[in-house]
């Protein structure tokens, strides 16, 4: 009987021991584990305010793209009604030069008659 105590008193040390190393093994690979996730986490909230400032750039020039293209829309409005106002212009210029040539070759034609 005391050789199986002291046998059982061999194994719960030797158990003992077992269980702690396992314990020092594990509780090493989780905290290798627990840094990998952190490293992770830093690099994804990185990406992430990277991505934000991305987001905020691109609504920033969407809106100065917007905001162009109706200017350049009135801008070719405004040119396109000048444009069309010297045409106009020119019309009435070309019609007041022909009554002018009219009146002139009319003047003209008396004279010479």
């Amino acid at each position: 009987l005391e050789h199986t105590i002291v046998n059982l008193k061999l194994e719960k040390r030797h158990f003992g021991s077992d269980l702690e190393t396992k314990y020092t093994e594990e509780t090493t690979a989780l905290r290798d584990e627990l840094t990998g996730a952190q490293g992770k986490i830093q690099s994804l909230e990185s990406e992430l305010a990277s991505l934000s400032s991305f987001q905020k750039r691109k609504n920033e020039l969407e809106e100065n793209t917007a905001r162009l293209e109706k200017e350049l829309a009135l801008v070719k409005k405004e040119t396109q009604q000048q444009l069309l106002e010297l045409d106009r212009q020119h019309i009435r210029q070309k019609e007041r030069m022909a009554s002018l040539i009219k009146e002139r070759v009319a003047e003209t034609e008396k004279v010479t008659w």
